[in-house]
């Protein structure tokens, strides 16, 4: 923001002032661990601390207070040069699995055959895995029920759309449009896996409608369509 109150565009090597981000992590990291010592604001999952052998709870708490005051250093490291990567990347654990389905080679019943993602660092084409074990990686990558998986801060919260809209009209920008309504399966399908072509008819690539679902074991209910 310049001297008279108007927004500018900020430099896109720059992010965060190093005083104000280590006092923001001084005190995040000082309330933890006071939090994980009194038990006062701590999470049901979040570790119980205990105080170090030679200091009792008071001394340890004291300290914390002491620490308030010394100024701590924070290491930022210089922009990263291609941050399209870095979003393509993180945006795989937000919008599809951690998998593209079109890396899965193969399956026998026993073992499934992946495509390397980046073939030319390695003297193979592809790998292989006992079932059990894939199904184990694939797992690991799936967040608990409840998990957070994006969160927005600042002016991206969505208690804050007005400021944001205010931001983007003093720097020329149409307001921000959330998308409203819900992609369905699929479309989602189709961001997912932009080859997919499971719900196109084979003869005129219209997508598939489904109309009726038959569970097994059932005989299928009688339908009458009236034209």
């Amino acid at each position: 923001m310049t001297a008279s109150g108007e927004w500018s565009a900020g430099d896109p090597s720059y992010l965060l002032p190093g005083a104000v981000l280590a006092d923001k992590f001084r005190g995040k990291f000082l309330a933890y661990l006071r939090a994980g010592l009194t038990g006062k604001g701590r999470k049901a999952s979040d570790p119980v601390l205990i105080p170090p052998p030679s200091m009792t709870l008071r001394e340890t708490l004291n300290l914390l207070d002491r620490l308030k005051c010394v100024r701590w250093y924070v290491r930022i490291e210089t922009a990263y040069p291609h941050a399209g990567a870095v979003l393509k990347y993180a945006g795989r654990y937000i919008r599809r699995g951690p998998l593209s389905e079109r890396r899965i080679l193969s399956y026998d019943g026993e073992q499934v055959s992946i495509a390397y993602a980046h073939s030319e660092k390695h003297t193979k084409n592809s790998f292989t895995l006992p079932a059990s074990e894939f199904v184990r990686r694939v797992l690991d990558h799936v967040p608990e029920r409840g998990t957070h998986c994006v969160r927005a801060y600042g002016l991206y919260h969505s208690a804050c759309r007005a400021k944001l809209n205010q931001a983007r009209k003093l720097l020329r920008q149409p307001p921000y449009d959330p998308e409203v309504e819900p992609p369905d399966t699929h479309e989602l399908l189709h961001r997912m896996f932009p080859d997919f072509t499971g719900d196109l008819c084979p003869k005129c690539h219209a997508r598939l409608v489904t109309i009726k679902v038959f569970r097994r074991g059932r005989s299928p209910p009688f339908i009458r369509f009236v034209a």
